[in-house]
């Protein structure tokens, strides 16, 4: 379960997208590592999510 504090909701994450995202916050994920197109589908669906505002 993940809580977005930007829209207050909650979000239940399979374990590939939380491994993705502690990943990511951790940084052992680089550009190249997000380039991976079996990666595509899983960004896709974290993307909507909105867990970042935008710039």
């Amino acid at each position: 379960m993940l809580y977005n504090d930007l829209s207050g909701a909650t979000h239940q994450l399979d374990e590939a997208a939380l491994a993705l995202l502690l990943d990511l916050r951790d940084g052992l994920l680089g550009a190249g590592d997000l380039a991976d197109p079996a990666l595509l589908p899983l960004l896709d669906s974290l993307r909507q999510l909105d867990l970042i505002e935008p710039a």
